[in-house]
């Protein structure tokens, strides 16, 4: 397996080069282009917020604060044991714009395993929803549907799993994952929204894997895991929502939506105006909501610094 860890840096030539140009990188196997990637990272979600300056803006490889971003690429179907394998790596074109003073920071890991340890091993690798990791922040507390990773550790390509998930010391829930994943894939599950009423305090969370490809799982161990459930805030149902933009233009691109836990818009406003205070009436039946801003450019409303 290769592994990637990229960042670009610099502001030189006319894309701002490289901090802010997203450009193609490809791995080269026996001098065919197999994998295919662009450096670049939405930032519109960093845990690490608020902060001063251009944190929002997206960036090639990494955003203020966290890490850089990982890319893992499977060599397995490409080599074979005893055989030698040519290897390199390339960047998309510069131009001979400025382009060149730019800079990419990168590190570059090859791994060798050897075959499974187990024939079926399907593990809960994390949960993103509920929990209370800084990492999940902005997608936290919730009150509509749990977020989990999976993971095939065992030889055999994973078809089916039963998941159990709930909260702990109460009745649980059911749902039965069906796809395909071969060894060492992963894919987040959005599992059904269980009843979050009436728990208006920390809670705990517990996700378990049973009966994968509906047979027994060799290596129990990593079937479970636990999180904490932060409590969302509650509002009455009728609220005044304010909005101010600052003085500055940048608000044309900008709406926000108020929806329910079905995905049905209750309230939208799509139109701001410079230095402007808005003030909309907001009157909801009990349920769960959610309100997200959204911005076209993703350059914010406010200033900067």
């Amino acid at each position: 397996m290769l592994r990637a860890r990229i960042s670009g840096h610099g502001h030189n030539g006319p894309r701002n080069c490289c901090e802010w140009d997203s450009k193609t990188h490809t791995y080269f196997i026996n001098e065919w282009d197999h994998f295919r990637w662009n450096v670049w990272t939405d930032c519109g979600f960093n845990a690490i917020y608020p902060q001063g300056g251009t944190w929002p803006f997206d960036r090639a490889g990494w955003c203020p604060g966290t890490k850089v971003d990982e890319h893992d690429f499977e060599l397995t179907p490409f080599v074979h044991p005893g055989d030698s394998v040519s290897i390199d790596y390339g960047i998309e074109m510069y131009k001979d714009n400025g382009e060149k003073d730019g800079e990419y920071r990168m590190s570059h890991q090859l791994f060798t395993y050897g075959p499974p340890n187990f024939y079926l091993d399907a593990a809960i690798e994390d949960i993103i929803a509920p929990s209370s990791k800084d990492s999940y922040s902005r997608i936290n507390p919730i009150c509509s549907n749990p977020v989990v990773v999976i993971r095939n550790m065992g030889k055999v390509p994973l078809k089916t799993v039963t998941i159990r998930y709930g909260l702990k010391d109460e009745p649980g829930f059911v749902f039965e994952w069906h796809g395909k994943l071969e060894f060492l894939e992963k894919e987040e599950v959005v599992l059904p929204a269980p009843d979050w009423r009436d728990h208006e305090k920390s809670l705990i969370f517990e996700v378990q894997l049973l009966d994968p490809n509906m047979e027994r799982d060799e290596r129990p161990k990593n079937n479970f895991l636990s999180s904490t459930v932060l409590p969302p805030e509650v509002l009455p149902n009728k609220f005044i929502l304010y909005i101010e933009p600052n003085n500055l233009g940048r608000e044309r691109d900008n709406e926000y939506m108020l929806t329910d836990d079905c995905g049905s818009v209750v309230y939208r406003r799509e139109e701001f105006a410079s230095d402007t205070l808005f003030r909309d009436e907001i009157e909801l039946l009990p349920g769960c909501y959610e309100f997200r801003l959204t911005d076209k450019v993703e350059d914010g409303m406010n200033r900067h610094w």
